[in-house]
């Protein structure tokens, strides 16, 4: 009992870590959909556009940034960065927001799941050493 028990808190331990990736993941993919369809809607209007980003902490810079190909660069991971037209970009960006929003309620689901079987495992080993 005392094994099942270490198994379902590994196991919680892994969940409860997953689901805060995927909450830290899911609030960047929407800043970066919301970019990418007002850098769209600027394409239509302007050739160009002013901004300010951070270079480091605290530390910002004006630039003007050309926006005259309809592409946008995302960053994929692990260094790796891929040009996208405006439209692939927004599909993809929308179907990755769908994903972890799925994956995350799943992880909900399994956690409430293993919490009602840790507390089972836990009553059961009371009534062992009762």
């Amino acid at each position: 009992m005392n094994e099942l028990y270490q198994k379902y808190k590994f196991m919680e331990t892994q969940l409860i870590r997953g689901r805060e990736s995927l909450k830290v993941k899911t609030p960047d993919i929407k800043k970066t959909l919301e970019m990418v369809r007002l850098l769209k809607e600027k394409h239509a209007k302007e050739e160009s556009m002013q901004t300010n980003f951070l270079i480091s902490d605290n530390v910002w810079a004006k630039a003007t940034i050309p926006n005259t190909t309809g592409k946008v660069g995302l960053w994929l991971g692990a260094n790796v960065m891929i040009e996208y037209s405006y439209d692939e970009a927004l599909a993809l960006l929308e179907k990755n927001l769908v994903n972890a929003e799925i994956r995350l309620r799943s992880t909900e689901e399994d956690l409430n799941f293993l919490k009602d079987q840790i507390t089972t495992t836990e009553v059961n080993i009371a009534r062992v050493y009762n």
